[in-house]
């Protein structure tokens, strides 16, 4: 499914994408900083094993969630969702001190990771039809995927050193820029009616076939 928008828009659009990437990354923050957090809540291993790997097991399930939702409503409408979450459960991730609460925070930024990356993958699909095109631009966001992800690994280790807590700033100067740039340059994806159409017949053709 295309997208017809201008050239700046179209750019605009892009640059949110990639920006996207610090969601898709953000479980490296935690990275230099699991031996503190094992160390923080010594009583409470199994919640700290979810803190550390329970969003991996969310981000799977979000990610399977995702296509169906596009499916439904706006592309763009699921894209602010999963931007959304994800900001809910980083900026509020430590706001209490309770590693319960922080299971159920790291479970929102598991759902907002899942939507992001299945949501921004398919955008560049309908931004760009050129399979040339496609496939730079695809090269261009494992480029800021990487990069993301060595960005957020040295200031995390960084920000470790004074608390494990601290690595969350890190979210408050990129999850909230991430979420207004989705709402303000990602363009709307919604469905044709012909596709809507086409595949009504098929499931009409599929009842009849069984009935038959």
């Amino acid at each position: 499914m295309s997208v017809k928008i201008s050239g700046t828009k179209r750019i605009l659009a892009l640059i949110a994408i990639l920006f996207s990437s610090v969601v898709v990354m953000a479980d490296l923050v935690m990275v230099p900083v699991i031996g503190q957090i094992y160390g923080y809540y010594p009583e409470n291993m199994n919640a700290v094993n979810y803190i550390v790997s329970g969003p991996a097991l969310i981000l799977l399930a979000a990610s399977l969630a995702a296509p169906v939702l596009a499916r439904k409503i706006d592309k763009k409408l699921v894209f602010i969702m999963g931007v959304a979450v994800f900001a809910g459960g980083a900026v509020l991730g430590v706001m209490v001190d309770n590693p319960y609460y922080i299971c159920f925070t790291r479970s929102l930024v598991g759902i907002g990771e899942g939507i992001v990356n299945v949501i921004g993958v398919a955008y560049i699909a309908d931004l760009y039809e050129d399979a040339k095109m496609r496939a730079r631009i695809n090269g261009f966001y494992s480029a800021a995927l990487s990069l993301t992800g060595m960005v957020f690994s040295y200031f995390a280790g960084v920000l470790g050193t004074q608390g494990w807590m601290n690595v969350y700033k890190i979210y408050y100067f990129t999850a909230i820029p991430m979420l207004f740039m989705v709402i303000f340059f990602i363009p709307s994806v919604k469905r044709d009616s012909g596709e809507q159409s086409d595949e009504g017949a098929d499931r009409g053709r599929k009842k009849k076939d069984k009935l038959g």
